[in-house]
């Protein structure tokens, strides 16, 4: 539980700023609802294939992100090499947080 409470603050890179972090643990909410996870097995090392995410998951967590921070997350790009969720986290904060920071046409 510690790695993912270190993970929604930003993981190794160093400590987030608050914002950041409420970022990072909404993405990891709504992996853990969409995903149908147990919080406790989420470890940033862990494999997708290790936690049983199949792409349809993939799919319902982009789906349910999408709801939660009103943004598009292509399946492509970035996500098309990730494999550990820390990567999946850090991944889909970035595109959360340049999205929110991109001003609004």
């Amino acid at each position: 539980m510690d790695e993912v409470r270190d993970m929604a603050g930003g993981g190794q890179e160093g400590a987030a700023s608050p914002v950041e972090a409420e970022t990072r643990e909404r993405v990891i909410a709504v992996i853990v609802k969409e995903g149908m996870l147990e919080r406790d097995r989420l470890k940033p090392d862990a494999t997708l294939s290790d936690l049983q995410i199949e792409s349809i998951d993939v799919v319902q967590i982009l789906m349910g992100l999408e709801d939660e921070f009103g943004v598009y997350i292509p399946v492509d790009g970035p996500l098309a090499s990730v494999t550990r969720f820390g990567e999946l986290v850090d991944v889909l904060a970035g595109i959360v947080s340049a999205s929110a920071a991109r001003p609004a046409r």
